[in-house]
């Protein structure tokens, strides 16, 4: 696998920006990169970089991926995103107060505690949507 920095390629016209805009000493030829992709290949790695001058950084990079990978997929968020979400949803309980949100049947509120913030914005909407 090959992950290239910004390369000298027509893609930068077809995409609508130009080549020149970019930083020179960002913009490696066709033949470096390739001639890099070959060593690195070559040199056994899974993956090349061919701009990164210090191989151990790549490495580095790669343990991190490897030691988050158990982590990436669960089904419930992060703790620290429920504590989050738990704060907006009590901001939006206020705003819900505060604006008389509560549309009648249509408020799945009522003086229950929601299933999820969004059923409290949606509800908001509906009410500012009904009074104009």
């Amino acid at each position: 696998m090959v992950l290239p920095g910004a390369k000298a390629t027509n893609f930068w016209n077809a995409s609508g920006s130009a080549l020149g805009n970019l930083p020179t000493e960002i913009v490696m030829s066709t033949e470096d990169l390739v001639d890099a992709s070959l060593a690195g290949l070559d040199a056994g790695e899974f993956v090349t970089i061919p701009a990164l001058p210090d191989a151990g950084q790549g490495r580095t990079y790669e343990a991190a991926r490897q030691a988050m990978r158990p982590n990436l997929s669960h089904s419930e968020p992060a703790a620290r995103y429920r504590s989050l979400a738990r704060r907006r949803e009590h901001e939006m309980l206020r705003i819900h107060k505060d604006s008389d949100g509560c549309v009648g049947e249509r408020c799945k509120l009522g003086s229950k505690r929601p299933t999820a913030p969004m059923s409290i914005s949606r509800c908001i909407t509906s009410a500012k949507q009904k009074r104009t």
